[in-house]
């Protein structure tokens, strides 16, 4: 759940950034703002410097707030032990392959909407991706406790490789010329129809 609920960050800055970039929020403290090519004007500083207020408050609340730090303490030494365990590297390729697929899916979702979908706007809807994906991975732990979080990963990663294929397999298609036509029930019926006529002997 906590994890979950953290990986909503990435649907908050999908969503905030866009609505920060259009306005002077910091004011004179926030720079220009830069010329669009239709004479608009964004400010595009702004989706670093809308974070700042928030680190800054994040900090203070950690020096003040987590009293267990002083009992943290371990030399590079003692922490370089890691290196040496199998086990280590397992997490390690299993995490890059879970939250760096929901990161990676995240940024492809809005510029595969852009490229195939080009009347839509893709700022209104691009949080949706990363916001359905921290939701689930927030109420479906169940899953894993019930199923065994081993089962229910290797599940999860041959379903992002078929998503993924499938999503590559209907792009080229879709860009290849009178392939997708020539793939449909319809076409494939027309051509037996007329394959048949050219074979019929004639009277």
């Amino acid at each position: 759940m906590n994890a979950g609920l953290g990986n909503l960050g990435v649907s908050a800055m999908q969503f905030l950034v866009p609505l920060v970039i259009t306005v002077g929020v910091f004011g004179f403290l926030g720079g220009e703002p830069q010329v669009t090519g239709e004479g608009g004007e964004l400010f595009l500083q702004n989706a670093g410097f809308i974070w700042i207020p928030l680190i800054i408050a994040s900090a203070f609340a950690a020096w003040f707030g987590m009293n267990d730090l002083s009992s943290a303490k371990a030399s590079f030494s003692d922490q370089a032990v890691i290196f040496k365990r199998k086990h280590n590297w397992i997490m390690c390729w299993l995490y890059t392959g879970t939250f760096g697929s929901f990161i990676g899916f995240s940024a492809a979702f809005p510029l595969l909407t852009k490229t195939q979908f080009p009347e839509v706007n893709v700022l209104q809807i691009a949080f949706l991706g990363p916001l359905v994906g921290a939701l689930s991975r927030s109420f479906t732990g169940w899953i894993s406790d019930r199923f065994g979080g081993a089962r229910v990963t290797l599940a999860v990663f041959f379903m992002m490789m078929a998503g993924t294929a499938g999503v590559l397999y209907f792009l080229a298609v879709k860009d290849a010329p009178g392939l997708s036509s020539a793939s449909s029930p319809r076409s494939s019926s027309c051509s037996l129809r007329q394959a048949s006529a050219m074979h019929r002997p004639s009277r």
